[in-house]
């Protein structure tokens, strides 16, 4: 057998970047593209099980978007289905939406059908970069059968990497407000979103889309000056009969000064906060408000 050899040129490797909904999204590391085929086996009681048989096929695109902001950057990365949600409401439009990646060294790779299904975690606070990894779900394009090119993605004809990236991420100080309770954090704040999708599938297609079922969003930080006392009156272990609503009316927001972002959780209740007593950390740990 001869010995293994390669050319240099066919080593396809390095970044790229991500347009969607004619937004070009770049990512602080790498893009990945995960594509998802589920399979069964039938069995018989003699012989076991038989080959593997597909039974539906996904693809998940992930990517940390890098840290410019922009109103466009942040429809796409939080859409008004989510900010607005109705419980059963679909995930897709009703027309398809692709991605494509298009590879620093002009390959291209673009999925036909393509919704965010995993919203990526802010990050708030001056000493970082706004967003987490955003996850983006591709399916079989509308109207189309499995056995038709084109139907889930296509390869375009590559072409030169041309896109133009300013130098300007945001990366501001924020200053939250829970009430009239002003907040001044150790670290600043984190905000997370949890999505419930459930998926709708028909019988030899597989998933043809994603039916709303929750969203739950979380901040939390770490306050530098809260007292022991603040955090039991902010979490009213006493108080409150087992059973009572937690809701307060009260807004948490947290504005960047000077730029940045503004996130507003309506009626925000604290769900979460740790007291300790150490040589060199606040006394309140962590604090969690919960939408």
């Amino acid at each position: 057998m001869a010995q293994p050899k390669v050319q240099r040129a066919a080593l396809v490797r390095g970044p790229g970047c991500v347009v969607y909904k004619g937004v070009t999204v770049y990512a602080s590391a790498e893009i990945t593209a995960d594509m998802k085929v589920n399979t069964w086996r039938p069995t018989v009681s003699t012989h076991g099980e038989g080959g593997p048989r597909i039974s539906d096929a996904t693809a998940e695109i992930t990517l940390t978007p890098c840290g410019q902001v922009s109103a466009d950057l942040i429809n796409i990365l939080y859409p008004v289905q989510y900010k607005n949600p109705v419980l059963g409401a679909r995930a897709f439009p009703p027309s398809d939406v692709p991605l494509l990646i298009h590879g620093k060294a002009g390959d291209k790779m673009q999925f036909g059908n393509v919704v965010i299904t995993g919203l990526p975690e802010l990050i708030l606070t001056p000493t970082a970069t706004a967003f987490g990894q955003a996850t983006f779900t591709a399916v079989i394009r509308d109207n189309m059968s499995r056995d038709q090119a084109g139907s889930f993605y296509t390869v375009p004809a590559a072409s030169a990497w041309d896109y133009l990236f300013a130098d300007d991420q945001v990366t501001v100080p924020y200053a939250g407000k829970w009430g009239t309770q002003e907040i001044v954090t150790q670290d600043g704040w984190r905000v997370a979103f949890a999505v419930g999708l459930s998926p709708v599938v028909v019988d030899g297609i597989g998933t043809v889309d994603f039916e709303l079922q929750s969203v739950k969003v979380t901040a939390t930080c770490t306050p530098s000056a809260m007292t022991m006392q603040s955090l039991a009156q902010a979490l009213r272990p006493e108080g409150l009969a087992l059973g009572a609503s937690m809701r307060m009316g009260k807004d948490l927001r947290i504005t960047g000064i000077g730029g940045g972002l503004d996130v507003t959780l309506f009626d925000a209740v604290m769900t979460g906060g740790t007291g300790q007593w150490a040589p060199t950390a606040p006394r309140a740990r962590r604090t969690a408000y919960v939408r």
